[in-house]
């Protein structure tokens, strides 16, 4: 799945506040950021050079660009909904816009000594997506008036079905007990730490839940649908923590630890080649070594963003050049020359013909057999002590003959 995609998904993810009472808030909407200007793009031309002699001297480095997207709180009413958080339900709901408008304001009432919970919903067939991604989401609260016995209690984010039905908790930010003592915009951050397969015909739903302290009715007033009355996600960069194993040949599964994978199936680079990939989800990904594969960094692009790169050895398999002779029975010395024999024997073998040799000497690059007995003509493969196989050279075993019978009568 496009990064794009997935980005818009989780952005359309309001923030789940606990609501034990209604409210209405804003959600920021999804806006894209506007190109460079021209004297900003002329400066960053005339500081290239720096910043190359910075990548060099730093021994190169690898960019990890952290998408964005946001939406903005509307005015507009959002579905009902059985979703709460922290076990509060709402009290009122808007409708999240993809861009700001004239800014209005509306006062919440609170009564006394309780929860109001206000929910932002995205329209309905967004995001449209079979999958979102971890990240991290900011939600903006916009208060004009003061109340310090009005606290932000709780903030949520939720997945909810078309028509609003509560699917899935996806995270929770408690305790928050920030008074709205003075008039500002407030920012409040909650984390979802695990992708998700969804439905594209899932909603987003951003809750925030309000306290009263005041054993009366309290109220305060809240902007919504301006440029500053947004929720805002980043998108978690996948990250490779380790490979498992980190060298080998053509053909090896590797496994590759790390985070914000996705669940979505992505993409695998051995030193810029494509791999197969076997299996995939948002921690771990088991993908197969190519046979066009070398030594260098391998790289996981999930939702269109790489990963760092970590670096995977690849390990030549055995080349079998010559054999001399080419032909013996049964005890004859045979030397095998070619490359990539290991400079050590350790566990490495010799087959003639799928029988195993006697080894007299090994280098990397000569290996001297004995012809195994009881076997016949076919290839001969070396088999280097990483577990890698060579090419097969054709080998001929004599058939045995009989040159004399005696006696030749009983």
């Amino acid at each position: 799945m496009p990064r794009s995609a997935r980005i818009s998904v989780i952005s359309s993810l309001p923030l789940l506040m606990p609501a034990r009472g209604r409210e209405s808030q804003h959600f920021g909407t999804l806006q894209n950021r506007k190109a460079r200007s021209g004297s900003f793009i002329a400066a960053l031309r005339s500081a290239l050079p720096l910043l190359a002699l910075c990548f060099v001297m730093l021994g190169g480095f690898s960019l990890r660009m952290q998408a964005q997207t946001t939406y903005i709180e509307g005015t507009a009413k959002g579905p009902s909904t059985t979703a709460t958080c922290n076990a509060t339900s709402l009290n009122d709901s808007f409708l999240l816009t993809s861009a700001a408008g004239t800014a209005s304001t509306r006062t919440v009432n609170v009564s006394a000594s309780s929860l109001y919970g206000i929910g932002f919903f995205t329209n309905t067939g967004v995001p449209g997506l079979t999958s979102w991604i971890d990240g991290a989401y900011s939600l903006a609260l916009d208060n004009t008036t003061t109340n310090a016995n009005i606290k932000v209690s709780d903030i949520c984010i939720a997945r909810v079905s078309a028509t609003g039905a509560s699917l899935t908790s996806l995270c929770h930010t408690g305790a928050i007990n920030t008074a709205l003592s003075t008039a500002a915009v407030r920012t409040f951050t909650c984390q979802v730490t695990a992708a998700l397969a969804t439905s594209n015909t899932d909603r987003l739903l951003a809750i925030v839940v309000l306290q009263n302290i005041a054993t009366s009715r309290q109220s305060v007033t809240l902007r919504s649908n301006g440029a500053n009355d947004k929720v805002t996600f980043t998108a978690a960069v996948p990250h490779i923590n380790s490979l498992t194993p980190a060298s080998g040949s053509a053909s090896t599964s590797v496994t590759i630890s790390g985070t914000a994978f996705g669940v979505a199936t992505g993409t695998v680079l051995f030193n810029g080649t494509t791999a197969t990939v076997s299996s995939w989800n948002d921690t771990s990904i088991v993908a197969t070594v190519p046979a066009a594969a070398s030594t260098g960094s391998v790289v996981v692009t999930a939702g269109g963003v790489a990963s760092n790169g970590v670096t995977f050895t690849v390990v030549l398999p055995p080349s079998v050049s010559t054999v001399a002779p080419l032909s013996g029975s049964a005890g004859t010395a045979v030397t095998l020359s070619g490359s990539n024999f290991g400079a050590a024997r350790g566990t490495g073998s010799v087959t003639f013909n799928g029988a195993a040799a006697g080894i007299t000497s090994w280098s990397d690059t000569s290996i001297v057999a004995t012809v195994p007995a009881l076997t016949a003509s076919g290839n001969i493969v070396v088999t280097a002590g990483n577990g890698s196989a060579s090419n097969g050279v054709s080998f001929t075993v004599p058939a045995p003959s009989i040159s004399n019978i005696s006696p030749d009568s009983a």
